[in-house]
């Protein structure tokens, strides 16, 4: 709502639209939204609040409305979000960085609950940059928050075919990290571009 600078959610049934406000928050919000339903109907929205510039997420159950501040990390985080929901209805969030310009992955991992918010530990865990890919020399960063993860990427195309399969075996500490070389599984070069 570009006036009173909500968050605003609408549906239809039975032919009538309703409007309702979801975040009403004093700050600007409700930029660059993403919308997924779980399996029960209910939305989940990714969005961005102008004046913090950090990713929010809200999600409604019933008649309640719950927000949560996803990734407040850096000064122009949430631009341009987009919003999965995995087969438990778990949120998935990728937003850029407009700071560097970096894609940024944010999740809840499987042993955090989202139907219990007290407990909801989001995960920033994935930074791709640069981003779209200038050819070789495209950095993955991955935050560990199990040891005995093993990161496993993989790279695809705007068509949604796998062009590169990567296994980060060797990490240590808290982040693992590789270098995409812009080349395919058959070692081909491949465009610069979206991946």
């Amino acid at each position: 709502d570009w006036v009173r600078e909500d968050l605003k959610y609408a549906h239809k049934s039975g032919g009538v639209w309703t409007i309702e406000t979801a975040d009403a928050s004093e700050n600007d919000v409700g930029f660059d939204t993403s919308i997924a339903l779980d399996p029960l109907g209910n939305p989940h929205i990714s969005y961005q609040d102008g004046t913090l510039e950090n990713l929010q997420y809200a999600r409604k159950s019933g008649a309640t409305w719950t927000l949560m501040t996803v990734d407040d990390s850096f000064n122009g985080t949430g631009w341009y979000t987009s919003i999965a929901l995995d087969t438990q209805a778990h949120p998935h969030i990728c937003h850029q960085d407009a700071t560097t310009a970096n894609l940024v992955y944010a999740y809840v991992p499987p042993s955090s609950a989202v139907g219990d918010d007290s407990e909801v530990r989001w995960n920033v865990g994935l930074i791709v940059f640069p981003n779209p890919s200038r050819g070789p020399g495209t950095r993955i960063e991955w935050r560990i928050t199990d040891p005995g993860d093993v990161p496993a990427f993989k790279i695809f195309d705007v068509t949604g075919r796998v062009v590169r399969s990567v296994v980060l075996n060797d990490h240590s500490g808290e982040t693992a990290a590789a270098v995409w070389d812009g080349r395919d599984e058959r070692g081909r070069s491949v465009e610069a571009g979206i991946y």
